[in-house]
């Protein structure tokens, strides 16, 4: 008895001895290490400053530079445009800027602005060029300015300068050069103001205005005005495929062609600086730079632009500004 009592003392001097020692506090340790459910996870209550400290102390050896970031953002703020491939068709028996633009899918506009057309008149055996989007060729000029010719004809620089494959320095742009403006119309200009000698027609005037009929005696379907938020420049006056349309005075057609949404388009210059218009038609029957009477038969009704069924739109101008054409016909 005595001697297990003595065993018993020393064993528990030798624990006290032992939990205190440097030893005993590495083995503890060591057996923690090796006991991962008693790892502890949590973030001590400075966490912030010791991940700011390794975010500092890191080495990016794989990241991308401040060089890198900004020529990535310069990429993501260029324009992406198609690249520009021109095929050249020669114009066949039957064949009609239409169906020309339709079999290439681009605008009968393209086709125009591409090919230096001034109407929408086709010649058998002409070879034209057909680029594979919509645009048009503009040749530069001395005194041009690519930014000024981009807002002209309502383009983006960047894809004016990516498709062309033109330099960063728009102002070295040679005078002769022809480029693409991609989404771009043509622009036709038409002079309205010169007055046709007097001496070639005997004008129907009154002491107050210039007097005009009905280009067709119908209904009017549409007023002159606004319609919602756009602005209607004449009428419109409702009228079968193939109806007569007739001049509505005396004068000189200066354009005899297709325009935009005026679809197939009569213009004719009277005096006193009138013109009149006559849209949408199916057939022009008369030539620019012929002289008509009133009441002379003009054109055939029809729907072509932009028009949702047939009809004749008529609008009267006075130097160049629409009028309604109710306060002159009789």
């Amino acid at each position: 008895m005595r001697s297990s009592g003595f065993v018993f003392i020393i064993g528990a001097l030798l624990y006290i001895v032992l939990s205190f020692s440097p030893l005993s506090h590495c083995l503890s340790k060591e057996a923690d290490a090796s006991n991962s459910a008693s790892v502890d996870y949590s973030l001590p209550d400075n966490e912030d400053l010791l991940i700011s400290e390794v975010v500092a102390n890191y080495q990016w050896s794989q990241g991308p530079s401040p060089e890198d970031v900004a020529q990535d953002s310069f990429k993501e703020s260029s324009v992406f445009v198609r690249k520009l491939i021109f095929e050249r068709y020669t114009i066949k028996q039957g064949d009609t800027l239409w169906s020309i633009a339709r079999d290439n899918k681009v605008s009968v506009n393209t086709i125009i602005g591409t090919n230096k057309m001034s109407d929408k008149r086709v010649i058998v055996g002409k070879e034209i060029r057909i680029p594979n989007q919509n645009g048009i060729m503009y040749e530069l000029k001395g005194m041009d300015s690519l930014q000024l010719i981009c807002k002209k004809y309502k383009t983006d620089v960047k894809a004016v300068m990516e498709i062309n494959s033109l330099n960063e320095n728009p102002s070295g742009l040679s005078p002769g050069k022809s480029i693409f403006l991609p989404g771009a119309k043509p622009i036709i200009k038409i002079e309205e103001k010169k007055i046709v000698n007097k001496s070639r027609f005997a004008y129907r005037e009154s002491k107050k205005r210039q007097m005009f009929i009905l280009p067709v005696s119908c209904v009017v379907t549409s007023p002159f005005g606004y319609r919602g938020r756009e602005f209607h420049s004449g009428i419109d006056l409702r009228a079968g495929v193939g109806r007569r349309v007739v001049a509505s005075a005396d004068g000189q057609v200066i354009y005899s062609g297709y325009m935009g949404g005026y679809g197939k388009l009569v213009i004719i210059r009277h005096s006193n600086g009138f013109t009149t218009r006559y849209a949408h038609n199916s057939a022009n029957l008369i030539q620019e730079g012929t002289y008509v009477r009133q009441n002379q038969v003009i054109a055939l009704a029809g729907m072509t632009g932009h028009s949702t069924g047939p009809h004749v739109h008529f609008e009267i101008r006075k130097n160049g500004i629409p009028q309604n054409p109710m306060h002159y016909v009789y």
